[in-house]
């Protein structure tokens, strides 16, 4: 299971999606507007160290792709649900210099 399903990001190379998402696009809906306006959160500053373990923990996965690294950190900063996520998966990977 990828980030993007568990946390329910569409996946920008379903053509599907992108299909559905060129016709909603066409037919403006004021109600689903105002409901993603509301679902923002107000961005947070990460600080350094909360960046810093969120990309060691992309490191230990091997996530190299920059586009996805931003992605990530983009959702950290607007959205506390991702920030805590990806916060809790950074816990993952060793302390260095650990004995283990």
């Amino acid at each position: 299971m990828s980030w993007r399903e568990i946390l329910g990001v569409e996946d920008p190379a379903d053509s599907s999606s992108s299909q559905d998402l060129h016709k909603s696009s066409l037919q403006p809906n004021p109600e689903s507007e105002l409901e993603v306006a509301e679902s923002l959160e107000p961005e947070a500053k990460l600080s350094m160290n909360e960046i810093s373990r969120i990309c060691a923990w992309l490191a230990y996965i091997q996530e190299t792709d920059p586009v996805s690294i931003y992605e990530i950190l983009s959702a950290c900063r607007n959205n506390q649900r991702h920030r805590e996520y990806y916060l809790m998966r950074a816990k993952e990977v060793p302390k260095s210099g650990s004995n283990s």
